[in-house]
């Protein structure tokens, strides 16, 4: 087996892979992880003490079907004094909020500190949501790009330059050029353009 899991380790595991080094069926596997169905103990310990000693988190697809829903899901803002400097965070917040719940959903709120996404695959490695809203996105977004490669569910509120992500976002441009239009109608000449960095879209 040793050699098996040091074959394993170059490469991102599966279920399969899984199942294939300890010689048991993938739906063996699959009851171990969501602790569902019949299954002996000591197969069950040996499957969860393999996965935990190469380090294997099941996918986002792999959950879905071995546990079941946890309806929570996740809003990430970029840092927990944006709520208080930046009214728009709070808003969205109020706004999904009062959608999951309708649905039977919780929200978490999970503020972020730079590029760490230690938060994110927290969440995703214990099963704790369902999938997460981006609060704010960046050109280079190592976030949506993490969340991507995981196959956890997310859509963001802003752009991306990735038409396979699911994005809300204003009219920037049109409303940047409305209000121009509005400041040259009465004559002001002299106008400057206040900005976030230019690392958000």
């Amino acid at each position: 087996m040793k050699g098996q899991q040091e074959r394993g380790m170059g490469k991102k595991m599966t279920i399969n892979d899984v199942a294939e080094a300890l010689g048991v069926s993938v739906s063996t596997v699959s009851r171990a992880i969501s602790g569902k169905g019949r299954i002996g103990e000591a197969t069950r310990r040996r499957v969860l003490d393999f996965i935990e000693e190469i380090g294997y988190h099941p996918n986002g697809i792999a959950k879905s079907l071995a546990q079941s829903r946890t309806h929570n899901i996740a809003i990430i803002i970029p840092d927990v004094k944006s709520v208080v400097a930046v009214p728009f965070f709070y808003l969205c917040m109020c706004g999904v909020n009062e959608v999951a719940q309708a649905r039977g959903y919780d929200m978490f709120v999970v503020s972020t500190n730079g590029k760490d996404t230690s938060h994110l695959e927290r969440l995703i490695n214990e099963n704790k949501v369902d999938g997460m809203i981006l609060g704010s996105t960046y050109k280079k977004d190592v976030f949506a790009a993490f969340l991507k490669e995981k196959g956890l569910p997310f859509v963001t509120i802003g752009s991306l330059d990735d038409d396979e992500v699911v994005q809300v976002d204003h009219d920037n441009e049109g409303a940047c050029r409305d209000l121009t239009a509005i400041l040259l109608s009465r004559r002001w000449e002299r106008i400057a353009y206040m900005g976030a960095s230019k690392t958000f879209w």
